[in-house]
């Protein structure tokens, strides 16, 4: 177990690696105010940053999807497998209500899959490919 590797269960992700020692690793949630996630709408591929505000436990909000989209309450959230930390396709969510913020993106309430007061037995998620990934995107922004 490494840092930055991703953290699920079979309901959907928990959160990344952030430390570990011998014995033990820590966590960052999804649940943190900290933690991000490149996120898509699974019907039309269409992808954003997700996040937690801090209110409720089972909602995070995804955002800067354009408002020409078409969503509905009900469709499926899912990691878009940017940033090399969750493989593409993993569940995040469901769409539970949106609204246009600013008048041309959706700010977009995901309820979330997992139910993190009950959560129990999670699996963890190495990229093989990830230092490559971080080489090339360190070397990109020099």
């Amino acid at each position: 177990v490494l840092p930055d590797m991703a953290v699920a269960s079979t309901d959907g992700i928990v959160g990344v690696i952030k430390s570990v020692s011998k014995n033990y690793a820590s966590v960052l949630s999804v649940l943190n105010i900290d933690f991000t996630v490149s996120a898509k709408i699974k019907k039309n591929g269409y992808f954003g940053p997700l996040s937690w505000n801090g209110n409720s436990s089972n909602h995070v909000t995804l955002v800067d999807i354009p408002h020409h989209v078409i969503i509905s309450e009900g469709d499926t959230i899912v990691t878009s497998g940017y940033g090399g930390v969750f493989p593409e396709g993993l569940l995040i969510g469901t769409i539970d209500r949106f609204r246009l913020k600013g008048g041309n993106y959706y700010e977009i309430k995901v309820e979330l899959s997992n139910d993190f007061r009950k959560l129990n037995y999670v699996q963890v998620i190495r990229n093989f490919e990830k230092s490559e990934i971080d080489s090339l995107e360190n070397a990109a922004r020099k």
